[in-house]
C-alpha cells in the first residue's frame, strides 16, 4: 500500500497489526531462503518455491545483498543441451 503521508501510514499499521506480522514473516521467510541459497543448502528453484518469488524478484533481491547466482559451467552445458533439443 503506498502511504499518502507518515501519518495515514501509522494508522493504517496501528489499525491493521496482524498486516505488519505477515508482512515481516514473509520478509523473514524471503531472506532464510536467500541465506540457504547463498550457503548453498537450497537450489535455486527450491529457494524461489520457499520465498514464493519470481526467478527475476529473487535475483534482485540477491543483487540487492550482493549474492551472486550460483551457475557452475556444467549447468550451463546442461542447458545448452536442453535448448539444443528444443
Amino acid at each position: 500500500m503506498p502511504c499518502i503521508s507518515n501519518l495515514i501510514c501509522l494508522a493504517y499499521w496501528l489499525y491493521k497489526p496482524d498486516l505488519i506480522v505477515k508482512m515481516q514473516l514473509r520478509k523473514y521467510v524471503e531472506y532464510l531462503a536467500l541465506f540457504l541459497f547463498q550457503h548453498q543448502r537450497l537450489s535455486l528453484g527450491k529457494a524461489l518455491e520457499i520465498a514464493e518469488m519470481s526467478n527475476w524478484e529473487f535475483a534482485d533481491l540477491n543483487r540487492q545483498f550482493g549474492i551472486p547466482i550460483h551457475y557452475s559451467q556444467q549447468e550451463l552445458k546442461e542447458d545448452m543441451n536442453r535448448l539444443a533439443h528444443v
